[in-house]
């Protein structure tokens, strides 16, 4: 393969030739190899871990940026541990006995460096087949960090018996933290591993937590001065207003997800804080989520996600949202994003149209969410939407399939004209009676998925190919036509998006000449 490459090479221009010595560009190129659906000769398909392989094997230059590619992210320290020599199965239980000799210590440290990115599931994974003293080995025989180069490490369940483990990951090089599902019996152990991370991890940017942490162990977050990101979501235990306080003198934090819904309602008093935020996600009651809002100091935050914890809401709650939205749009007028849920049931929690009012005199929106509410918009009202928010590049909508709608065709070319920078859109639909069909394709529009709800009539055939042509008149850019609820038997969107992508290609095939011998 390397000999039928050497006349391209030599025609390559100096520029060309450069590429093959920036080591940078040629990894930047072999990443989308993960993604490659290659085939052999044959006509049998290639892992795409063989593609990559191919590369390596074809010119010198491709051979650091391959490996670096293949060893970038791992669910398992099997494959390394196997580079030692010492380390071996033993009726399918991995354990290391002898000595490690320096070549070992070569061979191991030249991969190892290249892992950037690292899931440990202990138990749950391939990591489970190490036996305990093994792993207890593997901590004495260390004196570095597993991963010298590590940037991301995630734990999706946290669990007590190995977790002495995770501390042999931190190097200074890690930029992103995720720790699940954690036990009250791991609290402890956790405070300890964030007390190292101060320390250990000086560049640690994002921190993401959930589960059974106290106040105690989670004290240490305000010492990670590097913090941008940080995501407390779904923290069994109430969090003390004094330590919402500590974490707003971050100074660096513009992202924050908080989970309140477990503390007890006593004013919250924060005395400012919280400068420099951007994106805010609250999981709280509304009275708790006023006091946050009314006292954060931020002039620009541009995302706000608002989500009511499980449990019947108070009398009046209505209102209480509104004037939420209220204090929302009156303090950041060029808010982005605005997100309402909660995690209850939603069959008995119906949220009025006229809650959303105050969001209208903010015209810089660009995506507005409504999930888990029964939410009973009309025509006009997504008119209105479309009028306000002309900048929408997001429009959720819930919906519910007992519920009547009179969205309709009408209010998909309201929106189509109204916001053209609209990407994702779900609404409740009527399918009705389809208008005429716009004179031609609107190719400006770059809607790419539209989700509707839709009745549980069986249309006949010629009437899928009328709403088919229609929607792709509108959206010719289109890439996923889904319906919007999980009903076994309801529209057949999947067969109208078939259809779509049809007109779309004949469309693609008309323009280009080599498919088209007229043109």
């Amino acid at each position: 393969m390397a000999s039928s490459l050497a006349p391209i090479f030599e025609n390559l221009t100096a520029s060309g030739l450069r590429v093959l010595d920036d080591e940078d560009i040629l990894q930047r190129i072999f990443e989308h190899f993960r993604n490659l659906e290659a085939r052999s000769t044959s006509g049998r398909p290639v892992s795409q871990n063989n593609a990559l392989l191919w590369a390596a094997l074809t010119c010198k230059s491709f051979l650091n940026p391959v490996l670096n590619v293949l060893w970038y992210s791992m669910k398992s320290m099997i494959p390394l541990l196997k580079l030692l020599g010492p380390f071996h199965s033993n009726n399918g239980t991995y354990v290391i006995r002898g000595t490690i000799q320096p070549k070992d210590w070569e061979r191991y440290n030249y991969y190892a460096y290249r892992v950037r990115e690292f899931t440990y599931k202990g138990d749950n994974g391939d990591d489970c087949k190490l036996a305990f003293h093994t792993r207890v080995r593997i901590a004495q025989l260390w004196t570095s960090p597993l991963l010298p180069a590590l940037r991301r490490f995630i734990c999706p369940e946290v669990q007590a018996p190995g977790l002495f483990i995770h501390f042999l990951f931190l190097s200074p090089t890690i930029e992103y933290i995720e720790l699940h599902q954690i036990s009250d019996i791991e609290d402890e152990a956790i405070g300890t591993f964030l007390s190292t991370l101060v320390e250990g991890v000086p560049s640690l940017k994002h921190l993401s937590m959930s589960g059974w942490l106290s106040d105690q162990s989670l004290s240490f977050i305000p010492e990670l001065k590097q913090l941008r990101s940080l995501n407390l979501s779904g923290i069994a235990m109430p969090i003390s207003a004094d330590l919402l306080r500590q974490i707003g003198t971050l100074e660096s934090l513009s992202d924050f997800s908080i989970d309140l819904s477990s503390s007890s309602y006593v004013q919250f008093k924060l005395e400012g804080g919280f400068l420099q935020l951007r994106n805010l996600r609250l999981n709280a009651s509304y009275s708790i989520a006023r006091d946050v809002l009314t006292q954060i100091e931020t002039p620009n935050l541009e995302g706000v996600q608002l989500v009511a914890p499980v449990g019947l809401h108070p009398s009046g709650w209505e209102e209480q949202c509104k004037s939420l939205l209220e204090l929302i749009s009156s303090r950041w007028s060029k808010l982005r994003s605005i997100s309402l849920d909660h995690e209850g049931l939603y069959e008995h929690d119906i949220l009025p149209t006229h809650v959303l009012s105050p969001l209208l005199q903010l015209s810089h929106l660009r995506s507005v969410e409504i999930r888990s509410f029964i939410f009973l918009t009309s025509s006009a009202d997504v008119l209105q939407y479309a009028l306000a928010w002309p900048c929408l590049q997001s429009l959720c909508l819930p919906v519910d399939p007992e519920d009547p709608t009179d969205v309709s065709f009408t209010t998909l070319i309201h929106l189509a004209n109204l916001c053209p920078n609209l990407r994702f859109l779900q609404l409740p639909f009527d399918i009705g009676i389809t208008p005429p069909l716009p004179m031609s394709p609107s190719p400006q529009h770059q809607l790419e998925t539209l989700a509707l709800g839709g009745s549980n009539t069986a249309p006949d055939f010629r009437s899928l190919i009328l709403v088919a042509r229609y929607i792709d008149r509108l959206f010719s850019s289109l890439k996923s036509l889904r319906r919007a609820t999980v009903m076994i038997e309801s529209y057949p969107w999947d067969k109208v998006e078939i259809m779509i992508h049809t007109f779309q290609a004949i469309r693609i095939d008309g323009l280009d000449p080599a498919h088209n011998p007229r043109a």
